[in-house]
């Protein structure tokens, strides 16, 4: 999977702000969807492959994700996890072509960001001291 992010500036390049240094490229184009690698991918994969209007195949995201982060021994080499964060960072950068974009505003798909990033960032900050 390659996710184009902002290059660093060169004489040739404009300066991007610091904000939108590593924010997924809005100009880019739109990707498939990547194949999962573990469960906690493959239920977002699912989710996103079917409509907002539809019945909820996977019944819990949020809870699979809380599962697999406490069964998790390093969060920030668990595969299977990084590639759930960039699905649902991806959705939020409109990165993905054929994916509904009213998943954006899907209430457990950002509890489930939300649930995902706070613990990497716990871990990351954890790491640091």
């Amino acid at each position: 999977m390659t996710l184009t992010t902002h290059q660093a500036p060169t004489a040739t390049t404009q300066r991007p702000s610091a904000a939108s240094s590593t924010v997924l490229d809005p100009t880019a184009e739109q990707l498939t969807l990547p194949a999962a690698c573990g469960p906690v991918s493959a239920a977002i994969r699912v989710t996103l492959s079917g409509s907002p209007d539809q019945p909820r195949i996977i019944l819990s995201l949020v809870g699979q994700i809380e599962r697999a982060i406490i069964a998790a021994p390093e969060l920030l080499a668990d595969e299977d996890l990084l590639l759930a964060d960039r699905m649902l960072e991806g959705l939020h950068g409109d990165l993905w072509a054929g994916v509904d974009h009213r998943w954006v505003e899907d209430p457990e798909l950002l509890e489930a960001r939300s649930t995902l990033r706070t613990a990497m960032l716990e871990e990351g900050a954890g790491a640091g001291r």
